[in-house]
């Protein structure tokens, strides 16, 4: 049997007193765990508004659901969970609520100019696009068709987390091009 260190034995208790209830132990769990939330749930999302949100309803939920928690010794992993699982749930809401969306959009009545505005951002895109490496482009265009960053690796021959850091350093600079494109 491992032996566990001073700071490990103060968090299983810390767990166990959470467990029961104890608010200041949640408190001290949350504010522990602040930061590495956010640095997880970060890759999920592209606003910092969301990555809060995420990491507020997984606390949330880790304050409701600590009676499941059957081993202190597990926090760590267990309140990771929640938070995945709470941003897999946050992104399948957002397709969902935009593929309603743009089927309102094309069922919109022909005096609308939706169609001229939706075919102007993806002018847009496709301008920025031009602007970026092919090799971003590439993994940019098969994250909008809804690939999965496992289905982008075994295509591409890059490891999930390159993909993961290029795409999160290049968003904003797609953005910021869009933005560009658009004021011109």
């Amino acid at each position: 049997m491992r032996k566990m260190g001073p700071t490990e034995t103060d968090l299983i208790a810390l767990v166990c007193a959470g467990s029961m209830g104890d608010f200041c132990a949640q408190s001290e769990l949350v504010r522990r765990y602040r930061r590495r939330l956010s640095g997880f749930l970060r890759p999920f999302v592209l606003r910092q508004s969301d990555v809060d949100e995420l990491r507020q309803v997984a606390f949330i939920k880790m304050s409701r659901q600590f009676h499941l928690l059957r081993e202190p010794t597990q926090f760590e992993t267990w309140l990771f969970t929640l938070a995945r699982n709470t941003a897999i749930d946050f992104i399948r809401r957002q397709r969902r609520e935009r593929a309603v969306l743009v089927e309102e959009v094309f069922h919109e009545a022909p005096e609308s100019d939706s169609h001229r505005r939706v075919a102007e951002i993806m002018e847009d895109f496709e301008l920025a696009l031009t602007q970026l490496t092919p090799t971003d482009q590439e993994l940019l265009k098969m994250r909008v068709r809804g690939d999965s960053y496992q289905f982008i690796a075994v295509r591409t021959g890059l490891t999930v987390v390159t993909i993961k850091g290029r795409l999160c350093r290049v968003r904003p600079k797609l953005k910021a091009l869009m933005e560009t494109a658009t004021d011109a």
